[in-house]
């Protein structure tokens, strides 16, 4: 498939991909898979059809944001977030970087490895950015991007909640965002 390939830039990567995808079900590796449409005409439909040819069952499907290496035209802005960043959950990368959210990187709050979380969250820098976004998104209805997870969802089992290690830690359908709602 050269359209996968010419994203990635990577010529085998399709069916390196897919060999993946493979072993990962053949060893009951839970896995969620995002299609995000770049462009029209893009094919996802096919996509999601041959994920689940492959056995995958859990696949959300996205547009493409002008946020992190989606901006293709201007630079990220509040008007590609849904309105819950912030909203009990935030991100934070493997540098210690504390965001709001995944897709609002470009508003930082602060470093874990520098200050305590705790600090971070209940710090000016957390409060200035939680008003600007509850100022932005007091003028226009949030999207349905909460997954309405609590912090029990998969796959964010520890080791204490399961202690056999049977039981369901794997992705849960219910914990991903619905951006096409």
């Amino acid at each position: 498939m050269k359209v996968f390939s010419n994203l990635v830039y990577v010529r085998p990567a399709y069916e390196r991909t897919k060999a993946n995808i493979r072993e990962a079900v053949r060893r009951a590796i839970p896995l969620r898979v995002g299609v995000v449409n770049l462009w029209a005409g893009q094919r996802s439909d096919q996509a999601v059809a041959e994920l689940r040819e492959l056995g995958v069952t859990e696949i959300g499907t996205d547009r493409l944001r002008q946020v992190g290496r989606g901006v293709r035209t201007g630079r990220a802005g509040l008007d590609q977030l849904c309105g819950h960043c912030g909203d009990g959950k935030i991100a934070i990368s493997p540098s210690g970087q504390v965001w709001p959210c995944m897709f609002s990187r470009w508003m930082p709050v602060g470093n874990v490895r520098e200050r305590a979380l705790a600090e971070i969250l209940s710090g000016p820098r957390t409060a200035e950015v939680g008003a600007t976004l509850r100022t932005h998104f007091a003028t226009r209805p949030r999207s349905a991007c909460d997954p309405q997870c609590g912090p029990n969802c998969s796959p964010a089992c520890n080791p204490s909640c399961w202690p056999t290690g049977a039981g369901p830690c794997g992705p849960n359908g219910g914990c991903q965002p619905n951006y096409d709602a």
